[in-house]
């Protein structure tokens, strides 16, 4: 009777810090858009992708610096203008294009910086290349794609495109969706090249 009774109390005591621990963990945010982080890129504030890239006064060089630094779910905001590059993205993220900064002073805050309705140009010119490869869900917008040796967007995930044109990419499609993951096909573009 007197094992029932200290079993009884030990649950009684357990059953709350359970319930209080339970608690916690589900009080942890996922990453939602609401927590998650925004990188910069571009600007006349000397971007470098040696910079954090979270802040327009000290913004990411490349789309593909701040791809490298972003996590699952973060958005990357890129400033007007044309970037010579390939865009590989193995994560979940939000891309936008056509930013400009509203204010030359200080640094603006992320509501002074305005996407102005006009698109950034992604221009790659690597031999056997597409432009962007995304093995992950992406949300892509206010972009041209241009000058892939080997087509536009290839992606084996969910992918939502606004405002994007994909034109003057040559030897491929403009998008294809699916057929293995974006670096694999990348490798496998420059391989037909040789």
């Amino acid at each position: 009777m007197k094992r029932r009774k200290a079993k009884a109390a030990a649950l009684i005591v357990s059953f709350p810090l359970l319930l209080i621990a339970l608690a916690a963990l589900l009080a942890l945010p996922p990453k939602t858009a609401a927590n998650s982080d925004i990188y910069f890129v571009g600007g006349p504030r000397s971007p470098s992708d040696d910079n954090s890239c979270i802040s327009t006064c000290h913004p990411c060089a490349t789309i593909q610096g701040a791809i490298d630094k972003a996590t699952g779910g973060d958005e990357i905001r890129v400033y007007l203008g044309t970037y010579t590059e390939t865009l590989v993205i193995a994560k979940a993220l939000t891309l936008k294009g056509g930013y400009w900064l509203s204010a030359m002073g200080d640094c603006p805050d992320i509501a002074d910086v305005w996407s102005s309705g006009y698109s950034t140009t992604v221009n790659d010119q690597a031999p056997g290349s597409g432009v962007v490869y995304a093995s992950s869900n992406l949300d892509l917008s206010n972009f041209i794609l241009t000058g892939g040796s080997y087509g536009g967007i290839f992606t084996s995930a969910d992918i939502t495109i606004t405002d994007v044109t994909v034109r003057d990419n040559t030897g491929g499609p403009g998008i294809e969706v699916g057929g293995g993951n974006g670096a694999d096909r990348k490798q496998h573009h420059r391989e037909q090249q040789q």
